[in-house]
C-alpha cells in the first residue's frame, strides 16, 4: 500500500475511534439525564434536547465510528492481500 493511502485509512481508524469516543460520551450524558430526570442542555437555549435522545444521538455516533473503523480496517487487509 501505498503512502498516501496508509495516511488515510490511519486518518480514518482514529476518526472513527474519535466517533466511537464522542458516541460513549453522549451515551453517558443521556443515560445520566435519564437517571436524574433533566434534560441535556449545551449552556445556550438553541442546543436543549431530551436525555433520551441524547442517548440515541451517542448510539448513532458509536455505529458510525465503528462503521468506519472496521470499513478502513477491511480495506488495509484487502490491499495487503493483493501485494
Amino acid at each position: 500500500m501505498s503512502g498516501l493511502r496508509q495516511i488515510t485509512v490511519l486518518a480514518v481508524i482514529i476518526l472513527g475511534f474519535f466517533f466511537v469516543m464522542m458516541g460513549l460520551w453522549a451515551i453517558d450524558i443521556g443515560v445520566s439525564g435519564m437517571v436524574s430526570g433533566f434534560s441535556v442542555t449545551n449552556g445556550w437555549d438553541w442546543g436543549t434536547r431530551t436525555a433520551v435522545q441524547q442517548y440515541h444521538i451517542g448510539l448513532w455516533l458509536v455505529g458510525i465510528g465503528t462503521l468506519l473503523s472496521v470499513m478502513s480496517s477491511l480495506f488495509s487487509i484487502i490491499e495487503w492481500k493483493n501485494e
